[in-house]
């Protein structure tokens, strides 16, 4: 990921030359997780995502859409019952990478953009904490104890609306890597989070 960051930064000034905007954005998201089995008392967690992003022209209305955003994902575990009451949060932050296809739809004072493509994340850190009602515990989300990998990828989709240098996303960014690092057993658990931001292009 810092490799992709530093040859786009040292591209930069030809970037430019072929007609790439760049811009900012910020947002809220709300994250959950797959799991390979059911479980009760999963729950989705409001999260937050910013960047930067930059939109290249490819040939007519057809664009590239990249740039690099730090995004908050995570999930609750709440399980109740006359035993027990058990809450688990887990807050893991990412750095992510989305490369998509757009294809931009003039509709006179806006501009519609669908679009999808991949992304690729890498995780940065965040905590994960359980309560019950003895004991109150936190630790890293991708320390040793919980078994998370670090890296995560998937496929996004989502429709844009520009009211010239201002935009609004709303999209879904479905994870297809297995995050927990098990070396025996069948478990799956993959990220899903679906987000609505506000940007701002240069």
């Amino acid at each position: 990921m810092l490799l992709v960051a530093a040859v786009l930064l040292a591209a930069g000034a030809n970037v430019f030359a072929q007609g790439v905007r760049i811009g900012v954005k910020a947002g809220g998201n709300l994250s959950s997780v797959n799991y390979s089995e059911k479980v009760e008392g999963l729950k989705s967690k409001p999260g937050f995502q910013l960047g930067v992003t930059a939109d290249y022209q490819l040939a007519g209305n057809l664009l590239l859409l990249s740039g690099l955003e730090i995004v908050q994902k995570g999930w609750k575990l709440e399980v109740n019952s006359e035993y027990s009451r058990v809450k688990t949060t887990a807050s893991p932050l990412y750095l992510q990478l989305p490369v998509h296809i757009g294809y931009k739809i003039d509709l006179g004072a806006v501009q519609l953009v669908p679009q999808a493509g991949p992304y690729i994340a890498y995780g940065l850190g965040g905590k994960a904490s359980y309560d019950d009602e003895d004991q109150s515990d936190k630790s890293d989300y991708f320390g040793k104890e919980n078994n998370v990998k670090r890296l995560d990828f998937g496929i996004g989709a989502g429709i844009g609306v520009e009211f010239g240098k201002i935009g609004v996303n709303l999209g879904y960014d479905l994870g297809l890597a297995n995050i927990i690092d098990k070396k025996e057993g069948t478990e799956s658990i993959k990220n899903a989070s679906l987000f609505l931001n506000l940007g701002y292009k240069f």
